[in-house]
């Protein structure tokens, strides 16, 4: 019986109006945002969703305004989101509209990849910390004949972090490149080089997953020169917004790789 009550739960809370009027009567009725996420998944009451599918707005985050006035939201929340924006002219875009549409004290929310403890993790040569994170997922594509057996290496598990194919249109996972190459760039170049060079890696004609994965010192700078004046890096979980804490927008799955930081419009 409790399935089956929280199953027709979370079909009514698909509902916008239901989630909006959920939030407004048991919290503090801000406008929050969660973009890049769908009503079918992200079920947090007073929240909606902005994506390219299965959402309340449609959006192409890339090149399309965010649908909603100047100064009208109080919380955006991207979860995920950033890595998927081509360097510079997506991410700049994103950023420009999120700083124009947050209200005065407004807050941007984003994780992402952690460029540094990736990298970090692969110079130590960590093969069970990438094989923890997704590896398992990838031996059950490479079971069913999706991936090449060499997908499951420490070094293109650790290299599709940087840069892979979307596994909504094409197989996912990333090129299968030579380790000594990747050691040869990685020991060569900075976060931001080898996150750039990463994403030189992809083909033509396909669709992409990871394109632009940060470290913190980078994403910090971009954030201040959308016109955020203050950008503070936080724990998993935690948030000067209460209701982020509360409804738990950032992901267990996604803690290990992942950092997190609030940029405040003021």
């Amino acid at each position: 019986m409790r399935d089956i009550l929280v199953r027709w739960l979370n079909k009514l809370r698909q509902n916008k109006t239901f989630r909006l009027m959920e939030g407004r009567l048991r919290f503090d009725g801000k406008r929050r945002i969660g973009v890049g996420e769908t009503k079918k998944t992200f079920l947090r009451p007073g929240w909606e969703t902005v994506d390219l599918v299965d959402a309340d707005y449609f959006c192409d985050l890339r090149r399309d305004p965010l649908p909603f006035p100047d100064e009208s939201v109080d919380v955006i929340g991207a979860a995920h989101v950033v890595e998927h924006l081509d360097h510079p002219d997506a991410t700049a875009h994103f950023y420009q509209e999120a700083y124009r549409t947050l209200k005065k004290g407004g807050m941007l929310r984003i994780s992402t990849p952690d460029a540094d403890l990736l990298i970090e993790k692969y110079k130590e040569g960590d093969w069970w910390y990438f094989i923890s994170l997704e590896g398992l997922w990838r031996l059950r594509l490479i079971v069913r004949k999706q991936l090449p057996p060499e997908a499951i290496l420490m070094h293109n598990l650790f290299f599709e972090w940087f840069a892979s194919f979307s596994g909504r249109l094409d197989t996912a996972g990333g090129p299968i490149l030579p380790k000594e190459l990747i050691d040869e760039k990685v020991n060569s170049l900075d976060a931001f080089e080898f996150s750039r060079w990463a994403a030189e890696q992809l083909p033509p004609n396909r669709v992409y997953a990871h394109v632009n994965v940060y470290a913190y010192d980078r994403l910090e700078r971009e954030l201040k020169a959308a016109g955020f004046s203050r950008v503070v890096r936080c724990d998993f979980d935690e948030s000067s917004d209460p209701l982020c804490t509360r409804h738990h927008i950032d992901r267990e799955y996604e803690r290990r790789a992942s950092f997190y930081a609030e940029a405040f419009k003021e």
